[in-house]
């Protein structure tokens, strides 16, 4: 079902009107879309029926979200013989749009008990879930997958709702519930669509329960009360989305202030309506415990409103420019070969640099450890059995034993034949590497936590006068450190502490407390274990610091297509050949 047979099958009927008609069906699932929907329904309905609807919509595309990030699954190609008409920069598993139009119309049915929404779900859903085939950014299985978790996710509330769960609990609870909730899941996916999400979905829940019983009001009116409430509330909502897009920091302040939104939907605007005589109360003005809260919840929200406006008066520098350092080129996907390219030949070899050279590659990457004897020799174990016909550890080896190794010994192109054995391919030295590519750049990776490694990189880097050409780097923040002080005007990329520092910032909507990079280059991997690190969101925060991201070991196509759609200033890759192609195809790089 990850084939594009249906989209193919689909885009052979295509004409500028059927274009034309599906660019607009597909708008109709949207995020602004359901951003005007939802809060009017909010206003101009029973409230019940509306919560019912947006809390299952807004937990559905928060999961969605989750989901798409964990799974990174892709999105259909134009080397697939598919033809896109929209871009999309979202990995492709499940589809938002067959999620969120199955959760919200399915809803709406439900809770609203209507024929005619039925009717309306019944065409839509189907209509919106086509044209995300039709326009080439959905596989069939993306569709299905939505659908799937959109009617179970309906199915699971609605009997929820009807049975009574968590009627009962305490509201302290479940406002503990929520607080406890939301760092986990903005650390699980912090981009941007799910704070959006999720700062709502807080608030929305917090301002529910206060303006229900608080602000209790009949939704009907007359018709120009409608439209004047429907103008105020409004206008109110966006001019907080738009103080929060413009002004506010990503991450928990962006969240905070989706919070706010939210508040005003729920507790704002029915106040203003009420005030205004735009609609009538249904009952008194609720309880002591209702007035109480009421007045809590707005002096909390005058409270994160004052406190998000010095966040934006001390964070809401412009951002950054990223450094053209090692070659980076704004705009241009940096081809960096890992190794040399170590699936297209021996690694970290002169042959694997020079092949990967002559690929395309625009970048080398490499690995240094220090002989027995002081040399600074490439290589990426700390032993040499791996890669050669020697034993035992690098350091235990002088420099003219290590050049008796064979470095192609166990390179294999196809997992059974050895065609390099005996050739003479050597272990290099750095200094070899710095002869025999005088202009290419260079990320040079310190694998020893050994300062005489740092002194001797650092001396190489100065005699070949490589200093605006490379970047060098280290696991081991000592060593790293130490560099710097021997070169300070030479390029850097993080030590593992460094990065980790900055990525749980970015995964917790931290990252305007980031107090400076130590560094000039961000280098992460995809994913440690099974948390992704390098996102769309990453790279944008990154870029407040004029921090160029490269992004490490990519060696499957569709993940080098997104991470260069998605803005990586340099790819890492054990197959440079293949990432050339897929930019070449992507007019991201000359051809």
């Amino acid at each position: 079902m990850f084939d594009p047979a249906v989209n193919i099958w689909l885009q052979a009927l295509a004409s500028p009107w059927l274009d034309q008609f599906f660019l607009w069906i597909t708008a109709l699932g949207d995020e602004l879309a359901y951003t005007l929907l939802l809060p009017a329904l909010y206003w101009l309905t029973d409230r019940r029926n509306a919560r019912q609807v947006a809390l299952v919509f807004l937990v559905s595309m928060s999961l969605n979200g989750i989901l798409k990030e964990w799974l990174a699954l892709p999105r259909p190609n134009p080397a697939d013989g598919v033809r896109l008409l929209i871009q999309e920069t979202s990995p492709g598993f499940p589809s938002g749009h067959a999620q969120g139009s199955s959760t919200l119309w399915t809803s709406l049915a439900l809770a609203y008990g209507s024929r005619l929404l039925g009717w309306l779900a019944a065409i839509l859903i189907p209509l919106i879930c086509l044209s995300r085939l039709y326009l080439g950014v959905h596989y069939l299985a993306d569709i299905l997958g939505g659908l799937a978790l959109g009617f179970g996710l309906v199915a699971l509330f609605f009997t929820g709702y009807r049975r009574g769960w968590g009627n009962r609990w305490p509201v302290g609870v479940k406002a503990l519930l929520i607080i406890l909730a939301m760092p986990i899941l903005l650390f699980l996916n912090p981009n941007s669509g799910a704070v959006r999400i999720l700062g709502f979905l807080s608030g929305f829940l917090l301002g529910d329960w206060v303006g229900r019983h608080a602000l209790a009001y009949r939704p009907q009116g007359s018709p120009a009360a409608q439209v004047g409430k429907l103008l105020l509330g409004y206008g109110g909502f966006f001019a907080i989305v738009y103080l929060v897009e413009r002004w506010v920091p990503a991450g928990l302040p962006s969240l905070l202030g989706y919070g706010l939104a939210a508040l005003w939907v729920t507790v704002g605007a029915p106040w203003l309506f009420l005030t205004l005589g735009l609609t009538t109360r249904e009952w008194g003005p609720g309880g002591p415990l209702a007035r109480r809260a009421l007045g809590q919840l707005g002096s909390g929200a005058l409270v994160v409103a004052l406190l998000l406006g010095l966040l934006a008066w001390w964070a809401g520098a412009p951002l950054g420019r990223l450094p053209a350092v090692a070659g980076l080129q704004p705009g241009v996907v940096q081809v960096i070969a890992h190794r040399g390219g170590a699936l297209e030949a021996p690694e970290n070899t002169l042959v694997a640099f020079g092949q990967a050279e002559t690929v395309g590659a625009t970048a080398l990457e490499l690995d240094v450890h220090l002989t027995a004897d002081g040399h600074v020799v490439v290589l990426h174990d700390s032993t040499v059995d791996r890669t050669t016909n020697g034993t035992g550890p690098i350091a235990h080896l002088t420099l003219d034993q290590v050049r008796e190794l064979d470095a192609a010994y166990h390179y294999s192109p196809d997992g059974s034949t050895y065609p390099l054995r005996g050739v003479g391919i050597g272990v290099p030295t750095l200094e070899e590497v710095l002869q025999a590519h005088p202009e290419t750049p260079l990320i040079i990776e310190m694998k020893m936590n050994e300062p005489r490694l740092a002194e001797e990189v650092a001396r190489l880097v100065e005699a070949y006068g490589a200093a605006s050409r490379v970047v060098v780097s280290s696991f081991h923040r000592e060593v790293l450190d130490h560099f710097r002080s021997l070169a300070p005007g030479v390029a850097t990329g993080f030590s593992l502490p460094e990065a980790l520092h900055f990525v749980l910032l970015e995964r917790l909507g931290l990252s305007f407390l980031y107090p400076g990079p130590p560094g000039d280059v961000l280098q992460v991997p995809e994913r440690y274990g099974l948390l992704p690190v390098a996102s769309k969101n990453l790279i944008e925060r990154a870029a407040e610091w004029g921090l160029p991201v490269q992004i490490w070991t990519v060696n499957d196509r569709d993940a080098m297509r997104r991470w260069a759609v998605l803005g990586a200033a340099g790819i890492i890759t054990d197959a440079p050949s293949t990432l050339v192609e897929v930019l070449r195809q992507e007019g991201t790089r000359d051809a």
